[in-house]
């Protein structure tokens, strides 16, 4: 789109515009790539609409085909640098935890903390997701390498995270490790408890859960109705 070349925060506006409506994802790719030299905000909003409209979508046309598709698409943010920055790594880890490339989105992770460990991590937002992604692949190797690096990174101490974990390790039949990440939590909140009665009682573990829920009568948490076994 001519004119967009030396106006950014024009071109960032039109871009987060179009892709937030699933039918004019197209005219937000078109904008995007008149912007000769997109920042950090380009490539957000690129990356959070493909997401959430999907990467594979016949609706595009040949000149899109290439910002179309997530590994391309990374590709482009390499070559600008922007990868350098710490919410365009963020956006990616969830575009492709969201889009069920858990092995591709755990590579990036490990290429961000070793290229620099202070400024180029997970955030706490990013680690809840890709758990999620995980235990819907049911990916327990990854859920285990995630749970050291929350550890390791002190993202779980986001109390999204360590929720995160338990609702992981339930979600693949873990209920011992689902026990011990709800132990590691130190102020648990409504959703850990109600998250951990879930785990046991959906195994079969009623005394387990009804034990859990006489525990959490005793703290200050709000009671919440003990799920259906």
């Amino acid at each position: 789109m001519a004119g967009l070349e030396d106006d950014v925060p024009v071109g960032n506006a039109l871009v987060d515009m179009y892709m937030k409506c699933s039918h004019e994802v197209k005219d937000g790719l078109r904008v995007f790539k008149g912007i000769e030299s997109p920042d950090v905000i380009s490539w957000t909003s690129l990356i959070a609409g493909l997401s959430e409209h999907g990467f594979h979508q016949d609706s595009f046309d040949s000149a899109a085909k290439s910002a179309s598709q997530l590994l391309k698409l990374h590709g482009h943010v390499i070559k600008t640098n922007a990868d350098h920055d710490i919410v365009v790594s963020n956006a990616l880890v969830d575009a492709y935890a969201g889009n069920e490339r858990v092995d591709d989105a755990w590579h990036l992770i490990r290429n961000m903390s070793q290229r620099d460990a202070l400024t180029s991590q997970m955030d706490g937002y990013s680690m809840a997701g890709f758990l999620s992604a995980s235990a819907g692949l049911n990916s327990v190797e990854t859920g285990r390498q995630l749970h050291s690096y929350s550890v390791k990174s002190g993202l779980g101490s986001f109390i999204s995270v360590s929720n995160g974990l338990v609702s992981f390790y339930g979600k693949c039949g873990l209920t011992h490790d689902a026990e011990r990440a709800f132990a590691e939590i130190s102020e648990p909140d409504i959703v850990s408890w109600n998250g951990l009665i879930s785990v046991l009682a959906s195994y079969g573990h009623i005394s387990s859960a009804l034990s859990t829920f006489d525990d959490m009568r005793l703290t200050e948490s709000s009671l919440i109705q003990l799920p259906s076994c």
